[in-house]
């Protein structure tokens, strides 16, 4: 189901203005949104009064600091009848992306899922700060909910790893390690559809 897309933030004022009157104009007797027509006169008014006040704003250098603050708060409430407005248009749509379209808005586009998670790259493990303790990180798997650690004594690092330990970054310290011996680490990715696979190990002394 398609959603209205309204961008508001951090957009020239005059941009926004054009927008305001576009949907208006092509929304005004659109039979497709009958709750929305009773926006539309309040609309005018503020887009009319947010007009007039950035051309006070800018043509007026010496009340420049209290036009803009005023500016400032007409384009509040322009934002929020336009954010009325939108969500009426969304809602009497239907989600119908032709609907939306008619009535001079964009769609958002749909979030396609990521699906399965590779093998983390990049496993790096350093000595941490205290004894028994290895610091260990990876990249940032795009989404990862969270990260798996395991460790294991094996010498070719093959068999007995056990967890270590799960976090929600991509970096983590493994405590309650033996002083002096050498450990393979592994790490493995959790996101939406599963467990990634694991990386490849990498061996390090424990402090």
């Amino acid at each position: 189901m398609s959603k209205v897309k309204l961008t508001l933030k951090n957009i020239p004022i005059a941009e926004k203005i054009a927008t305001g009157r576009s949907i208006v104009a092509k929304i005004s007797g659109n039979p497709s949104f009958p709750d929305a027509q009773a926006l539309l006169a309040a609309a005018i008014v503020t887009l009319d009064a947010l007009e007039a006040a950035e051309t006070k704003a800018l043509g007026s250098r010496q009340q420049a600091v209290s036009d803009t603050l005023a500016r400032d708060a007409q384009e509040n409430q322009t934002d929020t009848i336009l954010r009325q407005l939108s969500e009426a248009i969304e809602r009497e749509s239907g989600g119908d992306a032709s609907k939306i379209h008619s009535a001079g808005l964009e769609t958002q586009a749909e979030k396609a899922p990521i699906g399965a998670l590779p093998a983390p790259q990049h496993l790096a493990v350093t000595q941490g700060d205290e004894d028994g303790e290895l610091s260990v990180s990876c990249d940032n798997v795009r989404g990862a909910r969270s990260y798996v650690w395991e460790v294991t004594e094996d010498a070719a690092g093959k068999s007995g790893w056990r967890g270590a330990g799960v976090s929600t970054k991509s970096r983590h310290d493994l405590q309650g390690l033996t002083s002096g011996v050498r450990y393979h680490v592994r790490v493995a990715a959790i996101g939406a559809a599963g467990q990634s696979p694991f990386s490849d190990a990498i061996a390090k002394v424990a402090p």
